[in-house]
């Protein structure tokens, strides 16, 4: 994603330039002003700046993000101190109505006070770092798992972290738990929103996803609305192993996880 050197190295002065253009399309800017400012003058301003862009030639392109269809494996081997590994699977949509369930199952699972920390590294001592993450994306997105453990303990953690996700698949998290999750992100988005610059940023992405400036108003009411059931919904819906990707990282004395992954899983992709 961040580029290989060989690419980076052809780079030329027409071709950043194509690039630049193409990126800075009037079609799809969206300016944000927040703030102890006058209009009038925010909007001269923003005139002198971009008025003289004019859209680019052609259509703006559609995303399309392929989604696997059967489980991937990936490694790559390198002698250090620690061992990785991630579980992700396809994602939600930033539009899509079951986002919120989704951001609460991930914070149900992730953090100091997630399951994940509390089970595999407090209580199985599996974990140095330990967590998940949810990204919504324009095209689905995605979740994660991931830990970082001791060489020869990977395979426990490997087992440890498919429990975990086979137990919130099927069974209903505890009323008490999802409280907690949904007072914790109505405070963090609060909290996060307190700057101008904070706001300014979100208002900008919200209306550039074709959300409304004003979405992130609404948060807290819609992460108020997520029961029990929609969160096991979600888990059900994505947390899917058929379609899921594990990547690890691991010494060359620690025997792969591939086999562990499954006899389905495609041949692997490493680098040594």
């Amino acid at each position: 994603v961040l580029g290989e050197r060989e690419t980076v190295r052809g780079f030329a002065r027409a071709g950043l330039q194509k690039a630049h253009a193409r990126a800075l399309d009037p079609r799809r800017m969206v300016v944000a002003a927040v703030g102890d400012v006058e209009p009038g003058r925010v909007l001269a301003e923003i005139e002198k700046s971009f008025g003289a862009l004019r859209p680019s030639a052609g259509e703006i392109p559609a995303l399309h993000a392929a989604l696997p269809e059967s489980p991937q494996y990936a490694e790559e081997v390198l002698d250090r101190a620690q061992a990785h590994l991630a579980i992700g699977f396809p994602g939600t949509k930033i539009d899509a109505p079951d986002r919120f369930a989704m951001e609460t199952l991930n914070t149900i699972l992730s953090g100091q006070g997630g399951r994940l920390f509390l089970h595999l590294r407090d209580r199985m001592s599996l974990a140095y770092s330990v967590g998940s993450v949810a990204v919504e994306g324009i095209e689905p997105g995605l979740f994660a798992t991931y830990i970082g453990t001791a060489p020869e303990k990977l395979s426990s953690a490997y087992g440890a972290m498919r429990e975990e996700i086979r137990h919130i698949r099927e069974r209903p998290v505890g009323s008490q738990e999802l409280a907690r999750a949904k007072r914790h992100l109505a405070a963090s988005h609060a909290i996060d929103l307190q700057g101008t610059d904070a706001r300014a940023s979100q208002y900008a992405l919200n209306e550039l996803y074709g959300l409304g400036y004003e979405a992130g108003a609404r948060y807290e009411k819609e992460i108020g609305k997520v029961t029990v059931q929609d969160v096991q919904n979600v888990a059900r819906k994505y947390l899917d192993f058929g379609r899921a990707v594990l990547a690890v990282v691991r010494p060359s004395r620690v025997t792969s996880l591939e086999g562990n992954w499954g006899a389905s899983a495609p041949s692997v992709a490493a680098r040594s």
